[in-house]
């Protein structure tokens, strides 16, 4: 590992646990989502969002693909929220744990609902250190009042492949 990763790390690890412990953050939201296609699963991933305010929401998306773990920070921000659709903004911090690179993404997602109770939902990304695009299309069909089943297609910043994804998003 080279020699300034490892003071990098330590120092986002300080202020981490420092701002959690001050601002002692809320999970709003937990998301749990299965990646593979029809014979096998490829990754299991969860994440957690902790809503600031109505504009601002900080997560933090793990994600285990059989090898090793992989972490995702982001910034979401709403700009655009109408009766029928809302957009964010995020900014997007992928850390691949085992070789300790740090990428580094813009992104902009949103969802849709109209006469129906269900959400069509969207996500685009691109990743500067990389040169790559990340999208993500889904439906959301709600079960109860904060519990959602999940489906759609899409990729991921360490696997350029589309994958089938089904899971469940419940509000706290």
């Amino acid at each position: 590992m080279k020699l300034w990763k490892r003071p990098i790390l330590y120092i986002l690890l300080f202020l981490s646990c420092s701002l959690t412990i001050f601002a002692g953050p809320s999970i709003d939201r937990v998301s749990y989502l299965i990646r593979g296609d029809f014979n096998n699963v490829d990754s299991l991933q969860i994440k957690l969002e902790d809503r600031l305010d109505n504009i601002n929401t900080l997560g933090l998306l793990a994600l285990y693909d059989g090898n090793s773990f992989k972490l995702e920070g982001d910034w979401q921000i709403e700009f655009l929220k109408r009766p029928t659709y809302r957009m964010k903004l995020a900014f997007i911090f992928p850390l691949d744990l085992a070789d300790l690179h740090l990428g580094k993404g813009l992104g902009f997602a949103g969802e849709s609902f109209y006469s129906t109770i269900n959400r069509f939902t969207w996500n685009l990304k691109y990743f500067f250190d990389a040169d790559r695009w990340v999208y993500d299309l889904g439906m959301t069909h709600p079960i109860y009042e904060d519990a959602s089943l999940i489906i759609g297609v899409g990729n991921n910043y360490w696997d350029r492949e589309n994958k089938l994804f089904f899971g469940f998003k419940v509000g706290i």
